[in-house]
């Protein structure tokens, strides 16, 4: 009787693993595999995870004989450690492979304390989720071990009873009879009827189809040759619905004689599986917001085309006015926004043409062909379409796009061709936005050049190549010194200093700014803490320091700039913050807050270059402000005869709003004379000093005059 008859409950909830593998199955699943064990006629088991035996049949029993109860316990429990070793070996495989191995040859014991060779056959247990928590085995004696070949040949039903308990399909191949039996299951996953005996291999053959039978033949072949090992293969197969199923083959040979007889193994449904990949791939190659293709696929593409030498042009566009529209509308906006853009891009392509979004507001369109003519017109068409207005929210929004485009020559790789489309996109960006441009090579040494300028200002940064130089600011009354402005200067060894001009758009561009702004903060409040122990005279000298607004990224700038004129025993009064009108009025939210941070607390506030932006009087209404500085492209225009009247109109303004005045740019006498009556308090310019090193700064104050007579 098994031992499922004869141990009662209560005996049965003692063994602890033996409960805790059983309530992982179903009812009906567990009753079925109890079932299986004690039908057959031949000694039959299963374990747990553990290699813990959680079932038995009366052949097994009666096999290991004794009184002791085997659920619950391990085979180190009844037989020597070498021998346990390699069962639990044989386990572990099956367990952590989740394939069968069927009727290898190990050596057991005899209930008489004799050992004795073992075809065994051990078969993992799956959860409905596809865990492995177990196995199924049974195993049969052979005094010969030449018998092994009848005792297969004679188990086809035992194998198919067995399969049952496995979520893999099993399946035999004669090779002298060219015949191979199936399990029920293995029928099921290859849709062929399930029968008692054996299928010829041409029926199965038929339903894989000619190419899916010739792979899998090539990918069993190796086992003929080297029966110890293992092969593999998918199988493609189409269902009679027409969706197709993926089955994952593993096989191994059974020798006789040294010679391959028979080739056995199981075949698992990996459909799932196989869809989740291609869902992967297909969204590693997928924007998430838009649906098109991503920069990969497009990398992909490109070099497909580099590969083959197929002929190719790239259009490379981005939106010119992206990111107001986000910030003042919001992202949800923003994305509504690229979607629209999306949707018009894709109506205007041709077939085989393919739309990718690189990233933010940057498309890409690859257009096959070695005629540039068609993406030069698809490119204007762009421009056409994405310059007409997008209702969003009720808003009438207006953008426009800037495109390059750029095309594939011999021998050029993907990296290249994006590199050169990006490089017209640019091109269309300075030369006013809303264009077109096509590359060339005078492009290419332009942002060459570029690329060389950044790479020495990254090594400026690191090297410490900046320097600060002072220019004064002067009472517009008398022109005595009431402060300076701190200007950066770049000094690369062995060459001659660099104009701010050439180098500070750059800084902007790389970010590198931040911690250049920052040594700019640090090191001129210092200079200005040092000449005021030095020289008494230039007490209550004010400092101004100009920001980027790449600068007001940073979220501790305000403490920054607190702690550094804290740390050097300044008052927060003697600071003035400059800032470009053009900067305010395209990121207001983005300065208020710290602006506001800092004039509570003294700092004093600068828009600088006011006049040359499209809001002004909306910046001196909306920030906090204290001083106005009038570019020095209206004090320029003395000569002309309107000047006076831009500046009239300017000191008029700040005078009703309470805000000082200062002049930049004043070159003559005549310019200084004027703004003088009509009040101008602070002048800047030539006239009283250009900039000049640190050491320099203190004369204008007086000091060292008398020593120099």
């Amino acid at each position: 009787m098994c031992r499922s008859d004869t141990v009662s409950i209560g005996e049965q909830n003692s063994h602890g693993a033996v409960d805790a593998f059983w309530s992982q199955l179903g009812a009906g699943h567990a009753r079925f595999l109890r079932d299986l064990i004690d039908l057959l006629p031949v000694s039959g088991f299963i374990k747990d995870r553990d290699s813990v035996f959680v079932h038995v049949n009366t052949e097994f029993e009666h096999r290991l004989g004794g009184d002791l109860d085997p659920l619950g316990r391990r085979d180190s429990d009844f037989v020597s450690g070498e021998l346990a070793a390699g069962f639990v070996a044989a386990d572990r495989q099956v367990m952590e492979d989740g394939k069968p191995l069927i009727d290898f040859i190990d050596t057991q014991l005899r209930n008489d304390g004799t050992t004795s060779a073992y075809s065994t056959s051990k078969l993992p247990i799956a959860r409905d989720d596809g865990y492995v928590i177990g196995l199924v085995a049974f195993t049969t004696e052979v005094p010969d071990a030449e018998q092994v070949g009848a005792e297969l040949r004679t188990s086809e039903r035992r194998y198919a009873l067995a399969a049952r308990a496995s979520r893999d399909g099993i399946w035999d191949l004669d090779l002298a009879l060219n015949e191979v039996t199936l399990s029920p299951r293995c029928c099921q996953l290859l849709e062929l009827p399930v029968i008692a005996g054996s299928y010829r291999w041409d029926v199965v053959s038929e339903r894989l189809g000619d190419v899916e039978s010739a792979r899998v033949l090539d990918a069993l072949r190796p086992l003929r040759a080297a029966p110890s090992g293992t092969a593999e293969h998918t199988i493609e197969l189409p269902l009679r619905d027409g969706t197709t199923r993926w089955l994952h083959l593993v096989g191994t040979a059974m020798v006789v004689g040294g010679a391959a007889t028979r080739l056995v193994g199981s075949i698992a449904d990996v459909t799932a599986e196989r869809q989740r990949e291609e869902d992967l791939r297909r969204q590693a190659n997928r924007d998430e917001l838009t649906g098109l293709t991503n920069r990969r696929y497009l990398m992909e593409r490109l070099r497909r085309h580099a590969d083959e030498g197929e002929p190719c042009s790239l259009i490379a566009l981005d939106l010119d006015r992206f990111k107001v529209i986000n910030d003042s509308l919001g992202h949800q906006a923003g994305d509504r926004m690229l979607l629209t853009v999306a949707a018009r891009l894709e109506r205007l392509l041709h077939p085989g043409e393919t739309l990718s979004r690189l990233g933010g507001d940057e498309f890409a369109i690859l257009v096959p062909g070695a005629d540039p003519a068609r993406a030069l017109g698809l490119a204007a068409e762009t421009v056409d379409s994405l310059g007409r207005v997008v209702r969003i929210d009720g808003l009438d929004v207006s953008s426009s796009a800037s495109v390059g485009v750029a095309r594939c020559s011999e021998g050029q790789s993907a990296a290249s061709m994006l590199r050169n489309a990006d490089i017209a996109l640019y091109q269309a960006k300075d030369d006013g936005k809303s264009c077109v441009r096509l590359y060339s090579p005078d492009m290419g040494e332009r942002a060459d050049h570029e690329l060389e300028l950044q790479i020495r200002l990254r090594r400026a940064v690191a090297n410490d190549e900046f320097r600060l130089h002072y220019q004064t600011i002067h009472f517009g009354n008398g022109h005595a010194v009431a402060g300076v402005e701190a200007l950066l200067r770049w000094y690369p060894p062995e060459r001659e200093p660099e104009p701010p001009a050439r180098f500070l758009d750059y800084l902007e561009r790389t970010g590198l700014i931040i911690d250049v702004g920052q040594w700019v903060i640090d090191e001129s409040c210092r200079q200005l803490a040092e000449w005021q122990r030095e020289y008494p005279q230039m007490g209550g000298t004010h400092l101004a320091i100009n920001l980027s607004r790449v600068q007001f990224r940073q979220p501790t700038l305000v403490e920054d700039i607190l702690d550094a004129i804290g740390r050097n025993g300044l008052e927060p009064s003697q600071i003035v913050i400059e800032v470009t009108e053009t900067a305010v009025s395209e990121d207001p939210a983005a300065m208020l807050d710290a602006l506001e941070r800092l004039r509570a607390k003294g700092v004093r506030i600068a828009v600088d270059d006011f006049g040359v932006g499209q809001s002004s009087l909306s910046v001196l209404y909306d920030l906090p402000v204290d001083i106005v500085k009038i570019d020095r492209s209206f004090t320029s225009r003395f000569e002309t005869g309107d000047g006076e009247l831009l500046i009239d109109a300017i000191l008029r303004i700040a005078d009703s709003l309470d805000l000082d005045c200062i002049a930049e740019g004043v070159e003559s006498a005549a310019q200084d004379a004027w703004l003088r009556a009509h009040g101008c308090r602070y002048v800047q310019g030539w006239l009283m000093s250009k900039a000049m090193p640190p050491e320099q700064v203190p004369m204008m104050y007086g000091v060292g005059l008398a020593d120099a007579a």
